[in-house]
């Protein structure tokens, strides 16, 4: 919903040769074409992957993901403010998901705030960009209950920063995190069942094949965000920039390498570099 909403407002505002539609563009790659394929896939009739393998038929999934979008808060995207609502930023128990999430957010965060200045000397130059304006109202328009919830009203360069950070995260790291819970476990229906058929038996053979395509289909390679997409940017400054993000995410798999890789790690090098498979 919100990856897709910012590859088409970034296609529809920003000209191919801007310098943020640069640095979007590697996070959006095929999103839009995914969504479209998955939609008909995931929901194209009763007999698709959602009606198929849970226990809701199509208008109860519409009704679900319409109650959703009501409830739809941009800010719960940040990874920061998810700690904070849910009490978590600071805890007296070792809370190894949060550390990684964070850093991870940290990479990012810093990464985009270096690219904009490097573009951008003060807020008055970047207010005087008539795409940037009409991208940043386009936002509020087209995603669900809006962006100012998260960021205010004028159109500065932290804000900017704070929404294209959430975004390359949110396609990244947050795609990561929700799609392996997917992975990881779709695969055992018959210790997890995913509906409870009325006559008690178990899951179908055809129900466990369903899954299993879904699965091949929606884990297919794609771009990893430690790639070298420097080439991108529009100059020199820029592919510097990118070129340090790469390497920053680098530093930080090396470090996890050396205190441990565990199941439940975010690893930069498996990280996808867009919403894609």
């Amino acid at each position: 919903m919100v990856a897709g909403t910012f590859s088409a407002v970034n296609n529809n505002t920003l000209a191919a040769n801007h310098p943020l539609r640069r640095l979007m563009h590697p996070h959006q790659f095929m999103t839009i074409s995914t969504n479209d394929l998955q939609l008909k896939l995931l929901l194209g009739n009763e007999t698709s992957f959602v009606p198929s393998v849970y226990s809701y038929d199509l208008s109860t999934f519409g009704k679900i993901c319409a109650d959703i979008e009501k409830e739809l808060q941009i800010k719960d995207l940040d990874a920061k403010e998810d700690f904070k609502q849910r009490g978590m930023i600071d805890t007296k128990f070792h809370y190894p998901y949060r550390e990684n999430a964070l850093s991870l957010w940290k990479i990012i965060e810093t990464y985009v705030g270096n690219y904009i200045n490097n573009y951008y000397e003060d807020d008055t130059n970047l207010q005087n960009c008539k795409q940037l304006q009409k991208w940043y109202k386009d936002l509020n328009t087209y995603i669900p209950n809006g962006i100012l919830n998260y960021v205010t009203d004028d159109l500065t360069k932290e804000n900017v920063k704070k929404l294209i950070t959430l975004f390359i995260y949110t396609v990244s790291v947050g795609h990561a995190q929700t799609g392996s819970i997917t992975f990881n476990y779709l695969g055992w229906l018959q210790y997890l069942p995913t509906n409870v058929r009325a006559d008690g038996k178990g899951s179908s053979i055809g129900l466990h094949q369903v899954a299993m395509h879904v699965l091949f289909g929606t884990n297919a390679s794609s771009p990893k965000l430690t790639d070298d997409f420097s080439h991108f940017a529009v100059d020199e400054k820029g592919k510097k920039c990118m070129q340090q993000f790469i390497q920053n995410l680098l530093d930080y798999q090396r470090k996890l390498d050396d205190e441990g890789i565990h199941p439940y790690t975010l690893c930069p090098k498996n990280l996808e570099t867009s919403v894609s498979s």
